[in-house]
C-alpha cells in the first residue's frame, strides 16, 4: 500500500498500517496510538466490535460498517464539523503532516479538492455527519483502489520478469544498465524483455507490440484513473511506430522488445509516467 493511499485510509477511517512502506514503525505505532482511543470509543457509542471493523476490513467492506460509526470518528479528527461537513482544510493538514513526497502530496490535495463536493450532496441526518461520511468515505474508494491496482500491476511485472529470468539471466552489470534506463546490449536482456512483454499481454506471437494487449492492460488497473488511463493510451500511442521498424530475429521479438524499452523510457515523463 503507498503512503497517499495511507492518507485517505486514515481520513478514511479504514486504517491498515501494517504495508505502509513511507512511513517508520514508530510513525506507524504514534499514528495507531493516536487514532485508537477515537475508533474505540466511537465503536462503543455504535455498537461496532474492533472483531467486526477487522473483518470488513479483510473481506474489503468497511464500507458496510454504520456511518455513523465513520461520522464519529472524522468529528473527532475534525475533518467533519459539528455542521456534518466535510472539512478540507483538516484533510489537507493531515495529508501535509503524513506525505513528505511532493507529488503524492499534490495528488492528495487534488483529490481532496474533487471530494469537497460532497459538501453539496443533500443528506437526511444534517448536522449528525453519518450520511456525510458515507460519501466522503465512497468519493475517496475510487483513488484508495487506483493506487491498490498500480501496486498489484507492480508486483505481478516483477513476478514475469523473475520468471522470465530463469531462461534469459542476466549479469549484473546488465541489472546496473536497465536501472539507469539503459537496455544492455546483448541477447539475453532483450530477450528477458521480450519474454515478459508477450507474458503480459504487451507483445503478440509475431513479436509486435500489441497496441491492444497494452490498452487492455491499462483498462483493467488504471480504470479508477481517467487521467492516467487517457495518457497511458497516448503513451501507447506515441510507442506504435516500433512496429514498423526493420529486425532481424522477427517473431522472436527481443530486439522489437528492445526499442519498446528504449521508447518506453524515452516517452515515459511526456505522459507523466514513472518507470
Amino acid at each position: 500500500m503507498t503512503s497517499l493511499t495511507f492518507v485517505f485510509l486514515v481520513i478514511g477511517v479504514a486504517i491498515n498500517l501494517g504495508n505502509v512502506k513511507a512511513l517508520s514503525d514508530d510513525e506507524k505505532s504514534n499514528i495507531h496510538a493516536g487514532l485508537l482511543p477515537f475508533i474505540a470509543e466511537c465503536s462503543k457509542e455504535y455498537g461496532v466490535t474492533e472483531e467486526q471493523i477487522k473483518e470488513a476490513k479483510e473481506a474489503g467492506q468497511i464500507g458496510t460498517i454504520n456511518p455513523c460509526l465513520m461520522g464519529c470518528i472524522f468529528k473527532k479528527v475534525n475533518v467533519i464539523d459539528e455542521q456534518g461537513l466535510f472539512v478540507p482544510e483538516k484533510a489537507e493538514e493531515i495529508t501535509k503532516k503524513f506525505l513528505t513526497n511532493e507529488d503524492d502530496q499534490q495528488k492528495a490535495l487534488d483529490i481532496i479538492k474533487t471530494c469537497t463536493s460532497v459538501n453539496e450532496k443533500d443528506v437526511s441526518d444534517g448536522e449528525a455527519g453519518c450520511d456525510r461520511a458515507k460519501l466522503l468515505y465512497e468519493c475517496f474508494i475510487p483513488f484508495k483502489g487506483a493506487a491498490i491496482d498500480i501496486e498489484e500491476l507492480k508486483h505481478q511485472y516483477v513476478e514475469i520478469i523473475m520468471n522470465c529470468a530463469k531462461e534469459f539471466p542476466i549479469s549484473e552489470d546488465d541489472m546496473v544498465q536497465l536501472s539507469n534506463r539503459q537496455m544492455p546490449d546483448n541477447e539475453n536482456a532483450k530477450c528477458l524483455f521480450a519474454c515478459a512483454y508477450k507474458t503480459s499481454g504487451m507483445m503478440d506471437d509475431q513479436g509486435n507490440l500489441a497496441i491492444e494487449g497494452v490498452n487492455k492492460i491499462a483498462d483493467k488497473y488504471l480504470a479508477n484513473d481517467p487521467d492516467r488511463l487517457e495518457n497511458a493510451k497516448k503513451f501507447t500511442e506515441a510507442c506504435k511506430y516500433v512496429n514498423d521498424v526493420n529486425v532481424s530475429d522477427g517473431n522472436k521479438g527481443c530486439e522489437r522488445a528492445a526499442l519498446i524499452f528504449k521508447c518506453s523510457t524515452e516517452k515515459a515523463s511526456l505522459f507523466d509516467f514513472q518507470m
